[in-house]
């Protein structure tokens, strides 16, 4: 069958990178590494991809934000994407500078930072 499964409540995120590939030998494939990518509308977003053993993508977005007072304002969101989907996201995000579609969307967090840190 062809066509994708559908997972209600979907994963929780996944790990941003592979270090072991599932047979447990850490010899046999180096760490995955997070490649930069520009956010070209916004430069206080850092976008970080990294590609999976299995050919999936994972994507951590970070955005900050200040606040007249001196605080920030940080949202970190988390993508997985499928591997038979990577291929069209990656070239999607080097064009647009953006993360990838929420659907792809497996965690976020917000932070509020006190100046100084």
């Amino acid at each position: 069958n062809d066509e994708p499964d559908i997972i209600v409540g979907g994963p929780s995120a996944p790990p941003i990178a592979t270090a072991v590939p599932a047979g447990g030998d850490s010899s046999a494939a180096p760490m995955a590494t997070a490649v930069p990518v520009t956010a070209f509308n916004n430069p206080n977003k850092k976008i970080e991809r990294t590609t999976n053993a299995d050919g999936s993508i994972a994507v951590k977005a970070t955005t900050t934000s200040r606040r007249p007072n001196g605080y920030r304002d940080v949202t970190i969101e988390y993508f997985y994407v499928p591997a038979n989907m990577a291929g069209t996201v990656i070239m999607s995000m080097d064009a647009t500078g953006e993360p990838p579609s929420s659907l792809y969307l497996t965690k976020m967090e917000q932070q509020v930072l006190p100046p100084g840190t």
